[in-house]
């Protein structure tokens, strides 16, 4: 079914331009996710600056900087946690270690792929006191963020 504006073809038989519902739903989807994308990239400026702390450990515990508990929250609002997802059992897969280990891998990674592991390292920190704040001093943190950055300079705006 063409949308109401869709260009004809001159004698109004067929349109020319026709966008169904199911090319705006994905249409939409495309959208939502290049919004999702843009929100985790801000954070990639301040997550390379020379000295930038993620957070440090107070009494035995880690305590995030402000930016590490906003960069928490963007995840959560943006879309990139994934709340029906058995992220313990997928962390122990060889698709999250490869992910996880391999540098190449992840600059490969799909928007899922990476909503995966997002996931799996922010959860993880509920269980593993300051296990976020390692994955940022190794690197793995804003390699994600970096391949997020990359997916959302690559996805045009609709």
């Amino acid at each position: 079914m063409p949308l109401q504006g869709a260009e004809s073809d001159g004698d109004g038989s067929r349109p020319v331009s026709c966008r169904t519902r199911g090319d705006l739903e994905l249409s939409e989807e495309r959208r939502i996710e290049a919004e999702s994308m843009k929100a985790l990239a801000e954070f990639l400026p301040k997550f390379e600056a020379p000295g930038f702390e993620f957070g440090d450990w107070e009494s035995g515990w880690f305590s995030p900087s402000q930016d590490a508990l906003s960069f928490i929250s963007a995840c959560y609002e943006s879309g990139w946690m994934k709340p029906d997802f058995d992220w313990p059992a997928w962390a122990g897969t060889e698709e999250a270690a490869q992910l996880r280990d391999d540098p190449a891998a992840l600059e490969q990674a799909t928007p899922e792929q990476l909503s995966r592991l997002l996931t799996v390292v922010v959860r993880q920190d509920r269980f593993v006191e300051g296990s976020l704040g390692g994955h940022f001093e190794s690197g793995l943190l804003v390699r994600i963020v970096r391949r997020i950055a990359n997916l959302a300079e690559a996805t045009p705006n609709e």
